[in-house]
């Protein structure tokens, strides 16, 4: 993602839910729509964080298989590329 004030997860969700066989990429974002301009980059980490949550909360509704494939904790994502 190239924007600094958005953080985003992408995983694989299969469910029955879903209504469609096979497996759908889904993307979770988080962005920093309130501070135009005054960007801290101390924050992406936080955002991060709360695009995590967002995501395991997804997978937790669309009982996505594995849970996605996202790990428990945040601070086990690989390091984000830019």
């Amino acid at each position: 993602m190239s924007r600094d004030n958005a953080r985003a997860i992408a995983f694989d969700c299969e469910s029955p839910r879903m209504g469609a066989p096979g497996t759908l990429r889904l993307t979770v974002t988080f962005e920093n729509q309130w501070e135009q301009g005054a960007w801290k980059a101390e924050l992406g980490n936080d955002y991060l964080v709360i695009a995590h949550s967002a995501a395991r909360a997804l997978t937790r509704e669309l009982s996505c298989r594995d849970g996605g494939g996202l790990p428990e904790q945040a601070a086990a994502l690989p390091a984000p590329t830019s």
